[in-house]
């Protein structure tokens, strides 16, 4: 499996850094194992930082505040999202993902596209899980 970069919108935008009491509050708790979530819309665009292209990936409003959760429970561990059962990425949780959106570089736009065209469905979801 090739490595695929997982950027956070929330990051990309300059949101400060979590704090060590964040941290410490995280790893005091257990992890949830995985997640589904709701995904709202995705457009392919310039990627930051690389200099190719990424897939934005939005959620529900109700899915971002659970991936929040989630992400901050998470931290430090690495996961895997999944689209239609398939591994896309597997990123380490690094800091909470507040805003509700990713961005997945690393691929050929081929493969953004495919991956678009599985999330334009009415009730299309990804699942993330951490290992």
């Amino acid at each position: 499996m090739r490595n695929v970069v997982l950027f956070v919108g929330a990051l990309c935008l300059g949101v400060p850094v979590v704090t060590q009491d964040v941290m410490a509050q995280a790893h005091s708790r257990a992890t949830t194992a995985s997640i589904t979530l709701q995904v709202a819309g995705t457009k392919i665009e310039p990627a930051p930082f690389s200099g190719g292209e990424g897939l934005e990936i939005t959620l529900t409003p109700q899915s971002a505040a659970q991936f929040r959760a989630f992400t901050i429970k998470a931290l430090g561990r690495r996961s895997q999202l999944l689209v239609n059962g398939k591994v896309i990425t597997e990123p380490m949780i690094n800091s909470p993902i507040v805003e509700g959106r990713v961005v997945l570089t690393g691929m050929a736009k081929d493969e953004l596209q495919a991956v678009a065209k599985q999330l334009a469905v009415p009730g299309a979801a990804i699942t993330v899980r951490v290992q």
